[in-house]
């Protein structure tokens, strides 16, 4: 039995163990709960619009109606020590055109101070972008299911020893499996994985600057399916050498250097992006900016293209309420105070991939930057068909990959309260453009799915409220889609949690 196999067995039977109130409290767990989700999504034009299935973590099916129930459970224990053990699993059905059984999430974990230790299919977030508010992070967003992943990491932002509490960093260490072998060119692709965030002063001082990057890699992978196609060795091998070039990136670079020419691609994919922030708190007012740069190739890394990548701002107005916006399986939470404004945040965001192929006369649409894919990893920066990423870099059914990588976008958040009922509203723009050299699912022969310009807006309206039933919370996001890249559309989707906390 594999490594992973034996794992889920673990973690689904410790969970249905703590599930039972009465062992939980035998044994004294500091924090369990239990419950289910039922959520149902119809359209006028059969498909299901943008804001409805982006970012819920791949639940939804693009293509058509959907009806799903998802069963979930978690636990955890504090030792004396300090040593706290936990786990969480998720376990998903959907009625669909295509339907599925599966673990959204489904992990265990160790932490001990700030440290931590996860195994398993765990949500992350990267990027110094609003969680509720935004389009999406460049380098990983909530678009699709996580990947299996042995994660080592610390407890969110960790003081600087011998820095008076001046300096804070976070960082990850990980290794992770590609199973979604309907969507890869190439069989058991391995993921590598890393960060490092630096934070001048607390989160809450009057200003507080941080900057980072973050960095991800393919490599390995079985290609023997393709015979004479497949790449050379040394492109592909896993050894601890192997690893080492993908650690520091040695063998890696496109080499598409700024003055033009270059050396062929050494098969291993590397993407990440540098990440900056800047944050401002003033009385009850939180001013915070964010800036993603891309990296994919050698003028990314030297900030040849420094239009390319993310930006946003955030004006929000802070209280003690904890937001109960659920894509991720995270229990729910509840006002811990009475100051509910009916306007908590404004979030703007702008992303724009057309810089490096502006900037240099050398490059042309087809055959230079192509975001999320990759060719030998021509499944590229996407998982079971969908963008790792940001959410506008969309997929389509017969292509493995990503066809829309060229684009202008737009997107305007906000969020608040009206009595009970918490809401957020989106309004997405975008100027897509398609991409060059995509795979085809069939045979994964790279084709061109460039396109003329094509505009998008996207709408969406959710509201939230748990007061109908104790412990029960109903929702409801009623979204649009007009323009050349989808048909148009107006979508609604209904939502029943039940948690036992």
């Amino acid at each position: 039995m594999s490594f992973r196999a034996s794992f889920v067995i673990l973690i689904v039977g410790f969970l249905v163990f703590i599930s039972n109130p009465a062992t939980a409290q035998n044994l004294n767990f500091d924090n369990y709960s239990y419950g289910w989700q039922i959520q149902g999504v119809t359209s006028t034009a059969g498909d299901t619009p943008f804001w409805l299935h982006s970012n819920r973590q791949g639940e939804m099916y693009r293509y058509s109606a959907n009806g799903t129930l998802s069963l979930f459970a978690s636990g955890s224990h504090t030792f004396d020590s300090g040593l706290s053990l936990s786990g969480k699993a998720n376990l998903f059905f959907r009625g669909a055109d295509e339907s599925t059984i599966r673990f959204q999430q489904i992990y265990g974990k160790v932490s001990y101070r700030p440290f931590q230790l996860s195994v398993g299919r765990k949500q992350q977030d990267f990027g110094f972008v609003h969680p509720q508010l935004t389009m999406g992070s460049v380098e990983m967003s909530h678009n699709t299911r996580p990947m299996t992943q042995l994660n080592f990491s610390t407890v969110d932002f960790q003081p600087v020893p011998f820095t008076d509490h001046i300096l804070y960093y976070d960082a990850s260490l990980a290794h992770g499996w590609k199973d979604d072998t309907e969507f890869r060119y190439a069989r058991d692709v391995l993921v590598h994985q890393k960060h490092l965030y630096l934070r001048i002063f607390s989160d809450d001082a009057p200003v507080s600057p941080r900057a980072g990057i973050v960095h991800f890699a393919h490599w390995g992978g079985d290609f023997s399916h393709l015979g004479d196609d497949a790449p050379v060795e040394d492109g592909r091998q896993v050894s601890l050498g192997a690893y080492r070039d993908v650690f520091f990136s040695l063998a890696s670079d496109s080499r598409e250097i700024i003055e033009g020419g270059g050396l062929p691609n050494r098969h291993q994919n590397h993407f990440g992006s540098y990440d900056f922030g800047l944050v401002f708190n003033q009385g009850p007012y939180r001013l915070e900016l964010s800036r993603q740069f891309i990296l994919e190739d050698t003028p990314n890394a030297r900030f040849g293209t420094p239009w390319d990548g993310l930006w946003g701002v955030t004006l929000e107005l802070r209280d003690d309420t904890e937001t109960r916006w659920r894509d991720d399986g995270s229990e729910s939470g509840s006002p811990s105070s009475d100051f509910r404004p009916a306007l908590q945040a404004i979030h703007y965001e702008h992303i724009n991939t057309l810089d490096g192929l502006t900037r240099y006369e050398h490059r042309d649409r087809e055959r230079h930057v192509n975001y999320y894919n990759h060719s030998t990893y021509r499944g590229g920066w996407t998982y079971e068909g969908r963008s790792i990423g940001n959410p506008l870099f969309i997929g389509e059914q017969g292509y493995i990959g990503v066809v829309n990588n060229q684009l202008v976008g737009h997107h305007l958040g906000l969020m608040g309260h009206t009595g009970p009922v918490d809401w957020r509203f989106f309004t997405t723009y975008s100027r897509n453009y398609g991409a060059g050299r995509v795979a085809r699912q069939d045979d994964g022969a790279r084709v061109n799915k460039l396109t003329d310009r094509e505009d998008q807006w996207s709408f969406m309206l959710e509201l939230q409220t748990e007061t109908l039933l104790p412990n029960l919370e109903t929702s409801a996001a009623l979204a649009y889609d007009s323009g050349d890249l989808y048909s148009e559309n107006l979508g609604l989707l209904l939502s029943i949690r039940w948690n036992s906390n």
